[in-house]
C-alpha cells in the first residue's frame, strides 16, 4: 500500500493486518495552508478465481489530524452564528440546528421536527454542555435515514398510479444527477416555491445548475464511469511488458477522458463528435504517447486535430489500458466494453465451468489464441460477438499505443460491429458508430440510469427512445439530452400502489 501526498509518494506497506483485525498506518508530512490531495494506492493487485488466488486491500478509514490547532472552512458553514458572541447564544443554537437539519435533509423542517430536535439538544446540553450537545445533534441528523437515503417521495396531493414527485425529492434528485451534491439554497427555495413544477423554470434551473462549477461532478462521476477513467486506476500494467507506463500518464489519460467529456457540457458540440472530434485533450507525455504533435505543456490542455488523426472516446487511452491485461491486451474486454458501453447490446454470461486458458502455438498472436478459443461452441455463442469489435482495436497495445507488429507478424485490424457493418481499425469504427443510432441510444440510457440511480426497467423504454430519437438527425448537444432527461415522466413522475 503506497500513501501519495500531492501526488508525492510518501511511504509504501507491506500490509500484514488481517481483515478482521485492522491495524493502523501512520505518515506524516508538512503541508502548507490551502488544499492538497492524498491518495492510497493498492500496488500488487490479484484476482484469479480460477487458481483460488485473491490479494486485496480493504481500507476502512483514512484519518487526518493535524500538530496546529485550526477550523477548516466547512466550519464556518456549519456554524452560521457564534454562540458565544451571539446576544441570545440558545437562539444562535436553535438557528445552527434548524439551518443543518435543512442542508442535510434536503428539504424544510416541520415545526414537530424542529421541536424535537431541539429538545434533544436540551436534554443533552445538561448533561454534556451546549458545545458538546450541538456536535452530538448534528450527528444525530446525520445518521438519521433522512440523510442517509433519497427518498423519491409522491406529491401527497396528487391520486393514481404514477405521480410527480413531490418538490424537495424533484430538487434532490436533480442535484445529484448534475452535481453530485445536495442541493442549494437556490434550489431549495425553487421547491419551497414550487417553481419546479413549470417546464421553463425547471429547464432554466437546469441550465443554471450546469453553468456551476460543481457541474464538474457530472465528469467526475458520469464521465469517468463511463469512459472508464475510474477503473484506470486500478490498472497496473507491468513494468516488463510495458516500461513507458508511470502515474503521470496515468493521470493525463484520466483527464483527458474527463476533459473532453466537459468541452461537450460548456461548448454544446453535437454529440456525434465524441467519435470523431477535430479536436483533443493532450499534454507532451500524452501526445507523445499517442505519436501527435506536443502541444507544449505539462497541464492537459485543448488542441486542434488534423483529419484523420486519433481522436474521440473510442481511442482514449484510460479505457483502453483499463480494458487490457497487464502484460498484454484483450480484445474480450474491448469489445465487452464496446458491446455494452457504447452500443447497450446485452452479452450473456459465460456458461459455468469454462477455462479461461486458449490453446494456440507460444508465439502465436491475440487474433490467433481467439480463433482457438471460438472453435470451441459454448465459447463461440459469446466471443462470436465480443470479439470482432475488441480485435479491430488490436493497433492500440496494453496502454493504448499504436503499434503495427504482435510477436513480430503484422497486425490484423479487421473487427466488426455486432449487427452492423465490418470496419478497419479504430478510425473506421469510430465512423462506423457515429453513423449507428444504437450509441445515441445507448449514451441516453446511460446517462437516464445515472440521473435515476436505478437500473431502467420495460416501462422507462419508450421515454428513452422520445429523448434519443432526434439525436442523430439533429445533432443535439449534451446540454440539450440533460434537459430531456429531466424533463421526462421517469425523472420527474413516480409509480405509487393503489389499495
Amino acid at each position: 500500500m503506497s500513501v501519495f501526498f500531492d501526488e508525492v509518494l510518501v511511504q509504501t506497506f507491506t500490509v500484514t493486518a488481517p481483515v478482521a483485525i485492522p491495524g493502523a498506518y501512520v505518515v506524516q508530512v508538512s503541508a502548507a495552508a490551502g488544499p492538497h490531495s492524498l491518495r492510497v494506492s493498492f500496488d500488487n493487485f490479484v484476482e484469479e478465481p480460477t487458481t483460488n488466488t485473491v490479494n486485496t486491500l480493504v481500507l476502512r478509514t483514512v484519518e487526518l489530524s493535524s500538530e496546529a490547532t485550526s477550523y477548516s472552512p466547512s466550519r464556518a458553514l456549519i456554524q452560521s452564528c457564534d454562540p458565544s458572541t451571539a446576544p441570545d447564544a440558545d437562539a444562535c443554537y436553535a438557528q445552527i440546528i434548524g439551518q443543518f437539519a435543512r442542508r442535510a435533509w434536503r428539504r424544510a423542517i416541520t415545526a414537530e421536527e424542529t421541536t424535537r430536535l431541539l429538545g434533544l439538544w436540551q436534554a443533552l446540553s445538561a448533561a454534556e454542555g451546549k458545545d458538546t450537545a450541538l456536535t452530538l445533534t448534528l450527528r444525530t441528523l446525520l445518521i438519521s435515514p433522512q440523510f442517509l437515503y433519497r427518498a423519491s417521495v409522491p406529491d401527497s396531493s396528487s391520486t393514481g398510479r404514477t405521480v410527480p414527485l413531490e418538490a424537495f425529492s424533484l430538487a434532490s434528485r436533480l442535484s445529484y444527477f448534475l452535481w453530485s451534491s445536495m442541493p442549494d439554497d437556490a434550489l431549495l427555495s425553487a421547491a419551497e416555491q414550487g417553481s419546479l413544477r413549470d417546464e421553463a423554470s425547471l429547464i432554466e434551473t437546469v441550465r443554471r445548475m450546469l453553468l456551476d462549477p460543481k457541474a464538474s461532478a457530472l465528469l467526475e462521476g458520469f464521465a469517468a464511469q463511463w469512459l472508464y477513467a475510474r477503473k484506470l486506476l486500478a490498472a497496473r500494467p507491468i513494468p516488463e511488458s510495458y516500461p513507458a507506463f508511470d502515474e503521470p500518464l496515468r493521470q493525463a489519460m484520466i483527464q483527458e477522458a474527463q476533459l473532453f467529456f466537459g468541452d461537450f457540457l460548456t461548448n454544446g458540440l453535437p454529440l456525434s463528435k465524441l467519435l470523431t472530434p477535430d479536436f483533443g485533450y493532450l499534454n507532451d507525455r500524452l501526445a507523445t504517447h499517442y505519436g501527435l504533435p506536443a502541444p507544449g505543456s505539462e497541464a492537459v490542455v485543448r488542441v486542434p486535430l488534423s483529419p484523420g488523426s486519433r481522436g474521440g472516446i473510442l481511442m482514449q487511452g484510460a479505457w483502453l489500458t483499463a480494458q487490457s491485461e497487464p502484460d498484454r491486451t484483450s480484445p474480450v474486454l474491448r469489445g465487452r466494453w464496446l458491446t455494452e458501453q457504447i452500443l447497450c447490446v446485452d452479452v450473456p454470461p459465460p456458461p459455468p465451468d469454462i477455462s479461461p486458458s486458449m490453446e494456440a502455438p507460444p508465439n502465436a498472436t491475440i487474433r490467433q489464441r481467439l480463433e482457438a478459443h471460438r472453435a470451441a461452441p459454448l465459447c463461440a455463442a459469446c466471443h462470436n460477438t465480443l470479439d470482432p469489435p475488441g480485435l479491430g482495436l488490436e493497433e492500440f497495445d496494453g496502454i493504448g499505443q499504436e503499434r503495427d507488429t504482435e510477436n513480430g507478424a503484422p497486425i490484423d485490424t479487421s473487427g466488426g460491429v455486432p449487427g452492423g457493418n465490418a470496419f478497419v481499425g479504430g478510425r473506421e469504427l469510430a465512423q462506423a458508430v457515429s453513423a449507428d443510432p444504437r450509441f445515441y441510444s445507448c449514451l441516453t440510457r446511460k446517462l437516464m440510469t445515472y440521473s435515476l440511480g436505478r437500473r431502467l426497467v420495460e416501462h422507462d423504454e419508450s421515454f428513452v427512445a422520445d429523448v434519443s430519437a432526434p439525436l442523430l438527425s439533429e445533432q443535439s448537444s449534451l446540454n440539450q439530452v440533460l434537459e430531456r432527461i429531466v424533463l421526462s415522466p421517469p425523472f420527474r413522475l413516480r409509480t405509487t400502489s393503489i389499495e
